[in-house]
């Protein structure tokens, strides 16, 4: 037998012992997992990230009071002027929302040229977003764009000339709202607005109920072009196309009637029996023949309304949008004082009824306090 070698203590403490060929594979093998799981977790975060982003549309629904919006389709004003528009386009910039509790993401680089009479439906961008509060923005083209020039952009950009355009020139801009169309008894006179300036430029919020579903959220609102022409006495027709008077009017009814979360309610007036013709004089026939007068409207603190006799067959009540009867009488003329600052601000109709004839005229008038 091969006597044992003998090794004093400084060779035992630095000989190296052989490797193991089961610790190298076990250690290699348990080194592949940590790389796979951290593969795995990485491609899980990036998925998180990935589902977390959420696209917002932006949706609105074009009306006239309760009905869908058309060309030509006969509606009313505050003012119960009777209009209609065959042409309406607006341009929507720097647009925002509020989600989650009070964050706010914006969206700058959109620009939207919006038609009435074309579906509007607009994807703004992406965000972690899980519910959104509400949607900010302006009419018009900000300033830092409104001055370019258009025939940069491509034909498809909103800021690109079109046909008809809303460009007006390098130093007025674009045309923030222009709306065009027939007024009036009959509609038989024309009217033209086509409102700019940097100064009018005006923001506008709407609240909003989004919740964000399979990675997309799309903020719905209503457009009622009806109070497009609010606070406006121009039923023998006008035309202006500024950055002041009416053309201001007009951009701040955009800013404050036009645009709300709920639909707009079914204003629309009811049919009125023609009864010219009648030789029935004490009922409607009486009240077209003497010509109805209703002032001021808007009313603050009261409707007068005046006839020029007065009759015991026409009864005259005062009802809400939401069909409340809120003041009634049963003698009518030849002048009357009815007390509305009582009521809260919104759309009435004074209702002349005949009780022989059972028929019925309504004429609108616009509280505001």
């Amino acid at each position: 037998m091969r006597p044992l070698r003998q090794m004093n203590a400084m060779q035992i403490m630095t000989s190296k012992p052989k490797k193991s060929t089961y610790f190298t594979l076990r250690f290699n093998t348990e080194n592949s997992i940590m790389k796979n799981l951290f593969v795995l977790f990485t491609v899980l975060a990036i998925s998180t990230i990935t589902i977390a982003q959420t696209t917002v549309n932006f949706e609105i629904i074009h009306k006239l009071h309760g009905e869908d919006f058309a060309y030509n389709q006969e509606t009313f004003s505050d003012m119960g002027i009777t209009f209609d528009a065959d042409r309406l386009e607006y341009y929507i910039s720097e647009i925002s929302v509020e989600h989650d509790g009070g964050e706010i993401t914006e969206f700058d680089d959109v620009w939207i040229l919006v038609s009435a009479g074309a579906n509007t439906n607009v994807q703004l961008g992406t965000d972690t977003i899980d519910s959104i509060e509400s949607i900010s923005f302006h009419i018009g083209v900000d300033q830092a764009h409104n001055h370019l020039d258009p025939t940069q952009y491509s034909s498809s950009h909103p800021l690109s000339l079109g046909n008809p355009s809303m460009h007006w020139g390098w130093t007025a801009g674009y045309r923030f709202v222009a709306i065009e169309g027939n007024i009036g008894a009959d509609l038989a006179n024309n009217y033209q607005f086509h409102a700019l300036g940097d100064g009018n430029y005006f923001q506008t919020t709407v609240p909003a109920n989004a919740k964000a579903q399979n990675g997309a959220a799309t903020v719905q609102i209503y457009a009622n072009y009806a109070h497009a022409l609010n606070n406006l006495d121009i039923a023998d027709g006008f035309q202006l196309h500024s950055e002041i008077g009416e053309c201001i009017t007009v951009l701040e009814n955009f800013r404050d009637d036009v645009f709300s979360m709920e639909p707009p309610a079914d204003t629309i007036l009811p049919e009125v029996i023609d009864t010219t013709d009648s030789t029935d004089v004490t009922g409607l026939a009486f009240i077209r023949e003497n010509q109805v007068r209703l002032f001021p409207n808007p009313a603050q603190d009261f409707v007068r309304v005046d006839f020029l006799e007065s009759s015991t067959d026409v009864s005259i009540e005062l009802v809400s949008s939401q069909g409340v009867v809120v003041y009634q009488s049963q003698e009518v003329g030849p002048s009357m004082l009815i007390p509305v600052n009582t009521f809260p601000n919104g759309l009435y109709y004074l209702q002349l009824s005949s009780e022989s004839s059972g028929q019925v005229l309504n004429k609108p008038i616009m509280v505001l306090h």
